[in-house]
């Protein structure tokens, strides 16, 4: 190990000024409110392991992970156990491409990992989802490729064991880590197609069979041994999904859309250009795309959950893909020969970056049919919220800089397509139009400077109501400064400006004769009941950073 360290000094020098950025683009976000369901995670965590049995309704070992995180960093910096498990897969995903394809697609592909807004949003989220889920995945890769290294000795028992071992562990955080035992089995046989018998298929079904058992099993003692732990929620929530009727397809849409702005075109575009020595280097990631798309938009219904959040699973594949990719077409790359690819590159990053700063209209999310027609009739200059039901708080990105960046970068691709010769300089557009993009989502997310950042209105919001006496109760919507309403013992309930929610708020906007916090993202229509409300209630306090503006409202009868 020694002698690794003093040979290759540039290398992990290298590595670790990536890794400063890493931290530098994540760590300013472990005090960004608590929103929606983060918030009730964040509560449920802190009330002891009674009040999280009722709330997770996951396999166990995500309750464990939770107050493992309480105890280590306080309720209030919950947010730094991601970015733990999040930084542990910027390693393992260095070490999995070193192996695979080398140090130079192993260093884009932490870069990327690093620079994705997606990423950064999942290190920050207070789920599993963004960053434990990865990080066992990339582990269960791992050990997997030293499995296979030794496929022809008696060491590979010892790795097979640790594959179960991994594979066991990400099932128990949630039990659609089935996922990635899907796509090992699937490309250990596609690899081995030819040597495959009925003995080993036979022998394979029983494996995956016992590790099923054995996880029920443990899944059923923990269940008796800590009592907390609700198997009768998690089979509830499971259910919960697997219908077929009753899908809402719009809302699928909307989600799917969200998560592909949050992949960006730095992921999503380069795969485009893939050979087939790369795709068969990449094989398993394209598996487990695939195996994902089909659980969550086939096999299950999750219009109604959080969707780009599960989406998230696609970052870490992509980020393996698009290196891959990346670095094969910058080998030959020079200054010299690509002097104008560069220049126009950087010309089109800073059109990009200067599409931001144009003058945007902020539109209601509903009716819905408003967005839509934006897009379609191309009057592209106004602001896209982004949050989600498990974060983050909202915050505001140009849509007409959302869809040129995608189309430059889709332009660009074509023209690479058209003439190989042009490859390596139309990716340098992709490059250069994808690192704007994913900054300005990032600087939106942590900071607000462009469009406004909620974080300053709810916390200045918050401390009028903290500092108010004579507030005793608020109704907040979205759930905004849910879990420091809370903390104040002031929180009420929660509201969702949402038409079809209309009547079934009246009777308690009616019996709460008292006050509201509304951060006004996305706005509300004053066309509905919501908006309509509110124009007869006094506004007590108003704070406002660019687009977006917070109201305290006095509602007594």
């Amino acid at each position: 190990m020694l002698t690794y360290l003093r040979n290759n000094k540039k290398e992990i020098y290298l590595l670790l000024a990536v890794f400063v950025v890493f931290l530098t683009l994540r760590l300013p976000g472990v005090h960004l409110p608590y929103h929606q369901d983060e918030y009730k995670s964040a509560i449920a965590t802190e009330q002891g392991s009674e009040a999280a049995g009722n709330f997770f309704a996951h396999p166990p070992l995500t309750q464990f992970i939770f107050h493992a995180a309480y105890d280590f960093f306080g309720g209030e910096n919950l947010r730094l156990f991601p970015i733990v498990f999040s930084s542990l897969s910027f390693f393992l995903l260095y070490y999995y491409l070193r192996k695979r394809a080398g140090q130079k697609t192993a260093l884009i592909g932490v870069s990327l990992f690093t620079l994705c807004i997606y990423s950064v949003w999942g290190s920050l989220q207070l789920d599993t989802d963004g960053a434990v889920i990865p990080f066992f995945f990339l582990l269960a890769l791992c050990v997997y490729e030293h499995a296979k290294d030794c496929w022809s000795t008696q060491r590979r028992y010892v790795w097979l064991g640790a594959l179960a071992l991994v594979c066991l562990l990400g099932f128990l955080v949630k039990l659609s880590f089935i996922l990635v035992v899907g796509a090992i089995i699937a490309d250990f046989l596609l690899e081995h197609r030819h040597k495959v018998s009925k003995k080993h298929v036979l022998y394979g079904g029983v494996g995956v069979i016992v590790f099923l058992l054995i996880s029920v099993f443990l899944i059923f003692i923990i269940n008796h041994i800590y009592p907390a732990f609700r198997i009768d929620s998690m089979i509830k929530h499971a259910l919960y999904f697997a219908h077929f009727s009753g899908r809402d397809y719009v809302q699928v849409i909307i989600q799917g859309s969200k998560a592909l702005f949050y992949l960006s075109p730095l992921l999503l575009l380069p795969p485009l250009l893939i050979s087939k020595d790369i795709f068969k280097k990449t094989r398993i990631q394209f598996l487990y795309i695939i195996l994902g798309l089909i659980f969550y938009l086939i096999l299950l219904d999750f219009s109604h959950g959080a969707l780009d959040k599960y989406f998230g699973y696609l970052i870490l594949p992509l980020c393996s893909i698009s290196a891959s990719v990346i670095s094969v077409y910058s080998q030959s790359f020079s200054f010299k020969k690509y002097r104008g690819p560069v220049i126009l590159a950087g010309v089109t990053g800073l059109i990009v970056l200067f599409l931001n700063f144009f003058p945007h209209d902020v539109v209601p999310l509903y009716p819905k049919t408003d967005w839509f027609g934006k897009v379609f009739s191309l009057r592209w200059n106004f602001l896209n919220p982004f949050m989600g039901g498990s974060g983050p708080l909202g915050f505001y990105v140009s849509f007409l800089m959302i869809a040129l960046a995608f189309i430059t970068s889709a332009a660009a691709v074509i023209a690479g397509f058209i003439r190989k010769q042009w490859k390596e300089g139309m990716l340098l557009v992709l490059i250069a139009v994808g690192c704007v993009y994913n900054v300005v989502f990032i600087e939106e997310l942590l900071f607000g400077k462009i469009n406004g950042s909620s974080k300053e209105v709810l916390e200045e919001s918050l401390g009028f109501i903290s500092s108010s006496s004579s507030i005793k109760s608020v109704i907040t919507y979205n759930d905004s400064g849910a879990y420091e309403l809370h903390h104040m013992e002031k929180y009420k309930a929660r509201f969702y400006a949402v038409p079809a929610f209309g009547d079934a708020h009246k009777p308690l906007f009616e019996e709460h004769n008292g006050y509201f916090l509304v951060v006004g993202i996305p706005l509300i229509s004053p066309h509905f009941f919501h908006g309509q409300f509110f124009t007869g209630c006094d506004t007590v306090y108003q704070s406002t950073s660019g687009k977006i503006t917070a109201y305290v409202y006095d509602c007594k009868k």
